[in-house]
């Protein structure tokens, strides 16, 4: 596994010999409000020089049962990678860790999530689940960045499933985060993927807070069968907002050894001792969001998804 996470407080690295190499995480604020202010080409050039995480999914060698315990040797051998903060890739309060593997029918996904209070109200189906505590992978099944499945796992075993898309060249996803420019709820309407299994082991009560918990685990199966990319089309993309159930979904090619794809792993908290008693507006949620590959701004900004190789177990 190779994972391109450098940490420091000038916001830049450093080369061996002393020299800039690029900036950094954690990002300071002023760098990231300055972001918001730079001519598009001259971000995203920035964006780019400061790279991306990477990780390589080992392909499965033996069986895995999906109960949200990772006692499986395969699990053990799995590279765990950290999440960050999602606006400047500082350490979070609550530690994450993601781990992937992958078959020739599916891929697999383990999160390991400290929390004091799990907390998932929403048991149902296409919920809005993102409200509280859950976890998430946005995947991209090409170097596009113009479209991806987003999927929702919560530890009630609720899961979700969303898909979007935008070719409009002149939105610029940094300035204008996607939710913002699309029907939010075509997203969910457009599609579905079938066949997904979840477990999750709970160290703790689940929705009660007048105790502590340990946190809890999600091993999640998702079945490349059920995966769909989107046909491009500008003319759908326009006007805004962007109804994704007008847009033609294909299946997706099955990775094989040496596929790249453009994902993210995420999860969001809702720990009552930590932030909802602190609520300025009870309507709306406070939460930590952390990531694998900090957006920046919104989480829904494919540029900054991570590199993911489909590798053997053994290289």
């Amino acid at each position: 596994m190779t994972v391109y996470l450098v940490f420091g407080c000038s916001g830049e690295r450093q080369r061996e010999d002393g020299g800039a190499a690029g900036p950094a995480w954690p990002l300071t604020g002023e760098k990231r409000s300055a972001l918001g202010k730079m001519p598009r080409v001259e971000r995203e050039a920035w964006l780019k020089a400061f790279g991306l995480p990477e990780y390589e999914a080992r392909r499965l060698k033996g069986t895995l049962t999906i109960d949200g315990v990772l006692d499986e040797p395969d699990w053990r051998s799995a590279p765990a990678v950290e999440l960050l903060g999602t606006r400047r890739g500082t350490k979070p309060k609550l530690k994450t860790t993601a781990r992937m593997l992958w078959d020739d029918e599916a891929m697999y996904l383990a999160f390991e999530c400290d929390d004091p209070d799990v907390h998932a109200p929403l048991d149902k189906h296409d919920d809005d689940l993102w409200r509280h505590d859950l976890v998430e992978v946005f995947i991209g099944t090409d170097q596009s960045e113009m479209h991806y499945m987003e999927l929702h796992a919560a530890p009630s075993n609720a899961l979700a499933d969303v898909i979007w898309a935008d070719f409009d060249p002149e939105v610029d996803w940094f300035t204008t985060p996607g939710w913002k420019y699309f029907s939010v709820a075509s997203g969910k309407k457009a599609f579905n993927l079938p066949g997904m299994t979840v477990g999750v082991k709970i160290n703790g009560t689940l929705n009660r807070s007048d105790d502590t918990d340990g946190g809890y685990v999600v091993e999640w199966r998702i079945p490349f069968a059920g995966m769909r990319r989107v046909v491009p089309s500008l003319e759908k993309s326009k006007p805004h907002p962007i109804d994704m159930t007008q847009f033609e979904l294909t299946p997706i090619e099955k990775p094989v050894v040496g596929t790249v794809w453009r994902m993210n792993f995420n999860r969001n908290d809702d720990s009552t001792k930590m932030t909802r008693k602190n609520r300025a507006r009870t309507d709306v949620p406070v939460i930590e969001r952390t990531a694998w590959s900090p957006p920046i701004r919104s989480d829904h900004m494919p540029m900054r998804f991570g590199i993911v190789r489909f590798i053997d177990q053994d290289k």
